[in-house]
């Protein structure tokens, strides 16, 4: 009699296989940086798809949710086919993925979480900490001279992760949890809490991009606030303050000593606050924008294809995928940020509405985050963690398998 391969096998296989995402970008970056030619990355996120689509087949109107995913893509690869003299299809599918498999691995996994918190929670805080463990290190190992740099000028360390300028987006999504998670295990005030805050921000440094370095800081102010009373407020007030004016006087002369300060400083000469800010990306809008507000009616609807960046999400939604990219896009973010507002009453709820709001605004300023093959496990994940009651993340519980699940999500 044949064994068919049940949705809680799926479910087990991917929750295994998650845990090394970050180690096979490692990898691959080295192969890279060692000119082999091992699309190592590309292989391990075709399988996770391929999980993903059969284990969605698997679920109540999972089919259904398949067909127009490939509906959307059909009509995408007609318009880059019919309306684009130079479409470069196969980049464009391999962009437009990488957003997809955000909605993929969420869709599939917040089904699990929702009936049977009690085994995934363990799960997922397993896979954001390994990760998290592996970016850390990754960073660290530039100060001995392995990996890239993250500049071309040879400043910041990015270890071995090729696409270096997505890690602003990982560091928001996993360093704010981990923080929340040994916060609310030791307290804020414990050494634990300060120890790691420390080793974040010395990361986000290192790694030298302004993003990741306000995010981090940002979170550090307000984490402790997520379920402090308003009365007591004002006595952390003093105390924070000595902390962060500390913090950034550190922070300042790290960067000076990594000759970050230096590159600042110059798109502040050259432009003020908005060059600082956006380090040149208005600029590059501002040459891209013509092509296709003088494009076609279709072109305007569905996009220009091709992986089109000015490293601001906004404007490389529309480029790419024209207003119907943009919507999707951001219906999508809209209703993260909506369910975890909606959840607040939940504590680790009120952690993932101000992550998906820092995301949002880090994806505004800096990009590659909606698009980022390296975040979208983690912008998912993190998102499934408003299901699960506190009492399970703050508790240890045994694992429990729910088989009333397993039967019910079974075609």
């Amino acid at each position: 009699m044949k064994h068919s391969i049940s949705v809680y096998d799926i479910y087990n296989i991917l929750f295994y296989i998650m845990n090394f995402w970050l180690l096979i970008d490692c990898i691959n970056g080295f192969f890279l940086a060692n000119h082999i030619g091992i699309p190592l990355s590309q292989i391990y996120k075709i399988i996770i798809l391929g999980i993903l689509f059969i284990g969605l087949a698997k679920l109540k109107g999972g089919i259904s949710y398949i067909c127009i995913i490939l509906l959307y893509l059909a009509v995408l690869i007609t318009h880059l086919a019919i309306n684009i003299i130079k479409p470069t299809i196969g980049i464009t599918l391999n962009h437009i993925m990488k957003f997809l498999t955000t909605i993929l691995i969420y869709t599939f996994i917040v089904e699990y979480v929702k009936v049977n918190p009690y085994n995934t929670y363990p799960l997922i805080k397993k896979i954001l900490t390994i990760n998290t463990i592996i970016l850390v290190i990754n960073i660290l190992l530039g100060l001995l001279g392995f990996g890239y740099s993250a500049y071309v000028e040879g400043l910041g360390y990015r270890g071995f992760f090729y696409a270096g300028n997505e890690l602003s987006g990982l560091m928001t999504i996993l360093f704010p949890y981990m923080l929340y998670q040994t916060g609310e295990r030791y307290s804020y005030k414990s050494l634990k809490y300060i120890s790691s805050a420390i080793l974040f921000l010395i990361t986000a440094a290192l790694l030298g991009t302004k993003t990741s370095l306000l995010m981090i800081l940002l979170a550090i102010i307000v984490l402790p606030n997520l379920s402090i009373k308003l009365s007591k407020l004002h006595k952390l007030i003093l105390p924070l303050s000595f902390v962060l004016i500390i913090i950034s006087i550190s922070i300042y002369y790290l960067l000076d000593y990594l000759g970050l300060m230096e590159r600042w400083v110059y798109f502040y000469d050259k432009g003020g606050i908005e060059a600082l800010l956006f380090s040149g990306r208005t600029d590059f809008w501002a040459e891209e924008k013509d092509i296709i507000l003088n494009s076609g009616i279709w072109q305007k609807l569905l996009g220009l294809g091709g992986a089109q960046t000015v490293e601001m999400d906004p404007f490389d939604s529309f480029l790419n995928y024209g207003y119907i990219g943009v919507v999707i896009c951001y219906s999508f973010y809209l209703y993260l940020i909506i369910k975890s507002f909606l959840y607040r009453k939940n504590k680790i709820a009120r952690l993932v509405f101000f992550i998906n709001i820092t995301l949002i605004s880090a994806s505004s300023i800096a990009g590659h985050i909606m698009f980022s093959g390296m975040a979208s496990c983690f912008i998912a994940l993190i998102n499934t963690l408003i299901y699960i009651p506190e009492a399970i993340i703050t508790t240890r519980y045994e694992n429990k398998k729910n088989s009333t699940f397993l039967h019910s999500q079974q075609n």
